[in-house]
């Protein structure tokens, strides 16, 4: 995908995740892509791999840089936390110009945001890595291996990230079916 038309994308996630109290923070943006791409099939086009805290685009954390020098997205703090990623100052001109693409994927990154907005970080990298590992290994108890790649993680969360991810799967497959599979 063009890098206009993913930033669109991604300018369209953070306002939805914004507009459900969320965060809205890189962590945030960075497992809702994950999530919006392997169960919705959302467009984005990043690579991920596992990391520190679950799926992370190396691409996206340079394309989220590229938007907040462009205008499209601004760093609000917080304190005494992380800060926020809010649509910046010359978001109105992407949103502008990729209305329909955007329009066709909007109830997806709205499904997106209200499923993972409220989310705290180590309850996204809980849910975010066990839907890659489920995609990468397939054979494998999710759980088992969640917790094998991520030694902090105790088993009861992991068993409840498990849990709270087969609920938004359903989630998918009810309001989406076939669509979240690109058809």
């Amino acid at each position: 995908m063009r890098e206009m038309e993913s930033a669109s994308l991604l300018l369209a996630l953070d306002t939805a995740l914004v507009d459900h109290g969320s965060w809205a923070g890189e962590t945030h943006m960075q497992k809702a892509v994950y999530c919006a791409q392997a169960l919705l099939q959302v467009p984005f086009g990043f690579d991920f791999v596992i990391y520190k805290h679950g799926p992370y685009s190396f691409e996206l954390a340079d394309e989220l840089a590229a938007m907040r020098a462009n205008g499209f997205l601004e760093i609000i703090p917080r304190p005494p936390y992380g800060p926020s990623l809010q649509p910046g100052p010359r978001s109105r001109l992407l949103a502008n110009d990729f209305n329909e693409l955007v329009g066709g994927q909007q109830e997806k990154l709205v499904f997106i945001a209200r499923a993972l907005g409220q989310k705290n970080v180590a309850e996204l990298e809980r849910i975010a890595t066990l839907l890659y590992v489920q995609r990468k290994w397939a054979d494998a108890d999710p759980v088992q291996k969640l917790v094998e790649l991520k030694p902090h993680v105790r088993r009861e969360d992991a068993t409840t990230a498990a849990t709270e991810l087969a609920k938004i799967q359903l989630g998918v497959t009810a309001q989406f079916g076939a669509r979240a599979h690109g058809a």
